[in-house]
């Protein structure tokens, strides 16, 4: 273990085993700041809206081509611009829902690692890298060369 990882041990080995839900503040702020989809729900929902919109533009377009005399040069112009709208949609649909899988793969891995971190009896034993991506904010090594860690929680520790 290096130096700075055997501070952090030593740090969270002061910490209640059983208040990681305390110590990650709640609702788990990185499954917040990593996993949240509602962004991605709401392009989502933008994007299926740009595809009605287009399929009935296109529509349109067909039938007004169909009923009455146009200028065919404009008529393709206006109907490629809507094919190709409703062409990038679905790409973007389909980069999102990609998008959204793997965030909430994340999630329900960062929920399982808090559990069983929950579960545990005793204090860690060990340094943990992945606890220390979830739990520290910064750590600033001073001039004198004590270390002071940030939680995510804003708990201080100088070591």
């Amino acid at each position: 273990m290096n130096f700075i990882g055997g501070w952090f041990y030593f740090a969270l080995r002061r910490l209640e085993p059983r208040d990681s839900r305390k110590f990650f503040g709640g609702p788990l702020w990185a499954q917040e700041a990593l996993c949240d989809w509602s962004d991605i729900d709401t392009e989502l929902d933008e994007l299926q809206r740009e595809i009605e919109v287009v399929v009935e533009l296109s529509r349109k377009v067909i039938y007004e081509n169909a009923h009455t005399v146009i200028d065919q040069d404009e008529w393709y112009e206006r109907n490629n611009s809507y094919l190709e709208r409703h062409r990038k949609a679905p790409e973007r649909v389909s980069e999102l829902e990609s998008l959204k899988r793997e965030r909430q793969s994340k999630s329900l891995m960062i929920e399982g690692f808090v559990q069983n971190l929950e579960g545990q009896q005793e204090a860690l034993e060990e340094f943990d890298d992945r606890l220390w991506i979830v739990a520290i904010e910064t750590v600033t090594v001073q001039q004198d060369g004590k270390l002071y860690f940030v939680f995510k929680d804003g708990t201080k520790f100088t070591k």
